[in-house]
């Protein structure tokens, strides 16, 4: 059966083609601004350096996948196996990744431009040989299933809340979308298993990540959240400070309880102190109505929402500020999501849509057609029988983002 030694040694592959990749863009930033090129040239170069090195190595690490995989899966079963390759990154994502990148290369912060397309190279990179793995796992008839395993001495919240699932994928779909995706610096492998039983492997404890699941999501649904993805996450990181590598680095005790809660979200787009403003006039609101909180009439929840780290990096950045407007909504408007439309008369997704399915529909509509470059431009599409807006807005530097997504039946209040 796969174990950590076997797990170990495809990670360490990978992470030495990651390594002379990240190498390579490192070397070519350092040489552009030594060489004093103006944005324009650092831009054109970087749409033809930046895909290369995604494919080149991208291509090492499927490859060293597509080996493990065999080599694993005879030792367990016995018998041949060819593996198959996954398919490359689509040239427009890799391209979209470097225009938006490329924002920060004219206004002068290469350093931060290095920095976002470091990330976004060891994903894709990585996403190749992830890619590989469960293609063949769905594709193998003798695969039984599969687990998303952390490979490092610590992993983020968000992948630990995924990784607690354990061995229940049975083929890529099965995962679902929060399954099959995975932010900047992810150490996740994915891990096959061809027998009935599920394997053990040392270090990595379904079990006890599933016991910190569920006390998270029971922490969300007795405070009268909703419990999304995003919300347990959350919950986990403030649960346990410190053990996940996104938890606030605290000390125990009443200080340490007031620093974990951050005062400002991680791309610093929303304030703590705005946020409890925001939830004290909402409750403000409720009490004069004299209606009690329901799941027709929610309070914003306490955490502090974060920008949702499954958003690709192609699209228009959703931020923090505009994913919270867009779920509980501001003092501008908003909240569009369940239970939350009361605040301002807005119109709100179905009560079967999750956060995640309001990300992948607003991701659909993105896809669907050009956006537009006005300072408020709006992109629309059916999706699911829900006819859903993306309102866009776009600054002086011509940077776009999103601003709201919101389902326009019955629509009161708009953005």
């Amino acid at each position: 059966m796969p174990d950590r030694a076997s797990v170990n040694r495809l990670s360490a592959a990978q992470r030495r083609a990651v390594t002379e990749a990240i190498r390579e863009l490192d070397a070519f930033f350092t040489a552009a601004a030594r060489a004093g090129w103006d944005p324009t040239r650092i831009r054109a170069a970087l749409l033809e350096v930046f895909p290369a090195l995604c494919q080149q190595y991208g291509d090492v690490v499927a490859t060293a996948a597509a080996e493990w995989y065999e080599q694993t899966r005879a030792a367990e079963i016995g018998g041949t196996y060819e593996a198959v390759l996954a398919e490359p990154v689509p040239l427009a994502r890799l391209e979209g990744s470097v225009r938006a990148a490329a924002h920060y290369v004219y206004t002068g912060e290469l350093d931060l431009a290095r920095t976002m397309l470091l990330g976004s190279l060891q994903r894709y990179v990585m996403d190749q040989g992830r890619g590989t793995i469960t293609r063949n796992a769905a594709r193998d008839k003798a695969c039984h299933k599969w687990a998303r395993v952390p490979s490092g001495p610590s992993t983020c919240a968000w992948c630990a809340m995924l990784a607690s699932r354990g061995w229940v994928y049975a083929s890529a779909e099965s995962a679902g979308g929060d399954g099959n995706r995975y932010h900047d610096h992810c150490d996740c492998q994915i891990v096959p298993s061809w027998k009935a039983k599920d394997p053990s492997i040392a270090g990595y404890d379904p079990d006890g990540l599933k016991a910190k699941y569920d006390e998270a999501r029971r922490i969300v649904v007795s405070s009268g959240q909703s419990p999304t993805a995003e919300n347990i996450a959350a919950a986990m990181r403030k649960r346990y400070p410190g053990e996940f590598t996104d938890s606030p680095k605290t000390p125990a005790g009443k200080a340490g309880a007031a620093t974990a809660r951050r005062s400002a979200s991680l791309d610093n787009t929303l304030q703590r102190e705005a946020w409890d403003k925001h939830r004290a006039w909402v409750a403000d609101r409720l009490a004069a109505s004299g209606m009690a909180q329901s799941a027709s009439r929610r309070l914003p929840p306490e955490a502090l929402p974060s920008a949702p780290q499954s958003w690709p990096d192609d699209l228009p950045a959703l931020t923090a500020k505009a994913w919270a407007h867009t779920l509980y909504g501001d003092r501008r408007g908003g909240g569009h999501g369940t239970g939350y439309g009361w605040i301002h008369g807005s119109s709100e997704f179905p009560s079967s849509w999750t956060p995640n399915d309001i990300l992948r529909a607003a991701e659909q509509v993105l896809r669907s057609q050009a956006w537009p470059t006005s300072p408020a431009g709006i992109v629309e599409d059916t999706v699911n029988g829900i006819r859903v807006r993306v309102a866009l807005r776009t600054n002086k530097r011509g940077v776009t983002r999103v601003a709201s997504i919101i389902p326009v039946h019955n629509n009161a209040a708009g953005a």
